[in-house]
């Protein structure tokens, strides 16, 4: 990794401060050719859980990362013919969100906004990725 023209790609991205974290690095390093492995002996302990059953007990801010990063996620890391292939899934998915969004945590709306705020830096890291993208 150290002969790898762009390092600061293989390292979590700062915008990411929480949630989809792991997921954004994965998926990089995946289209990047670098081996991503699962190992049963590692062992996570997490302070806060995340379920649909608790995400309304979260803090507006902490939820907000979960929604938000996602999106940021897709955005920077999915190729264009698999986010069409997986459009149909994904509508639905989103109708369900925003569903969800609208009747049991209206203030998760705020994160529209803000995706769209954050869309060209993460598309312009979409851009330099792809540079280095097989």
């Amino acid at each position: 990794m150290d002969d790898f023209p762009a390092p600061d790609l293989l390292f979590f991205d700062e915008k990411f401060f929480m949630y989809y974290e792991d997921v954004d690095l994965c998926w990089r390093l995946n289209k990047l050719r670098h081996p991503v492995e699962f190992t049963e002996k590692a062992i996570a302990y997490h302070l806060v859980s995340y379920s649909f059953k608790t995400r309304t007990r979260l803090p507006l801010n902490l939820r907000k990362l979960v929604y938000q990063n996602r999106y940021f996620s897709i955005i920077k890391n999915e190729k264009l013919p698999d986010l069409i292939y997986n459009l149909p899934f994904l509508f639905v998915y989103e109708l369900i969100q925003f569903f969800y969004l609208c009747v049991f945590d209206f203030k998760g709306l705020i994160i529209y906004p803000e995706v769209l705020k954050n869309f060209y830096h993460f598309y312009k890291k979409r851009k330099l990725l792809a540079t280095y993208d097989a």
